[in-house]
């Protein structure tokens, strides 16, 4: 590369960066089995997408974490740990909670307007490209994903061109 003779290297014909970050990013939050632990994890996700450039997923996986968090806090017995992890590859963010109860799996089902509980897998369901549960080793997981397309940082409303007919 050439440089701009003060040593710095000449950038200009490099690629614009993407808005999502590249390569495998993960991160794993133990939460404690306490109602009020879900405040703190809200901030967690919130804080590491926006510092992996994702903050426009942050409300949609804000809440799926809190769902599955929750159903993992009501649902185990005893002192079972519970995890959360984000993970994003290749366009795809996982939130996956871990616990150590391989027996209770969740079940989405139909809830009637009286019952309080039973909603959390409709909304995971509702916010997510695809959630999933599967046994482990060391007990079970439930997983959703939220796609994230990167988008070139230029200033341009790419959603505007297209709705005009400028194709870019």
């Amino acid at each position: 590369m050439i440089g701009r003779g003060n040593g710095d290297p000449d950038n200009s014909n490099l690629p614009e960066p993407l808005s999502a970050p590249q390569g495998l990013h993960s991160r794993v939050l133990s939460i404690p089995r306490l109602p009020q632990a879900m405040a703190p994890a809200r901030s967690w996700v919130r804080e590491t997408l926006a510092g992996w450039g994702m903050g426009d997923l942050a409300e949609s996986a804000t809440q799926i974490a809190c769902e599955l968090a929750t159903n993992a806090i009501s649902h185990t017995r005893g002192d079972s740990r519970v995890l959360l992890l984000l993970m994003y590859a290749a366009g795809t963010l996982r939130l996956e909670v871990r616990d150590e109860d391989p027996i209770n799996l969740p079940a989405k089902r139909d809830s009637a307007d009286s019952n309080e509980w039973g909603r959390g897998l409709i909304i995971v369901g509702a916010l997510s490209q695809r959630w999933g549960t599967r046994v482990t080793d060391y007990g079970k997981s439930v997983w959703a994903e939220l796609d994230f397309a990167p988008r070139r940082e230029s200033g341009i409303d790419h959603g505007a061109a297209r709705a005009t007919g400028e194709w870019l």
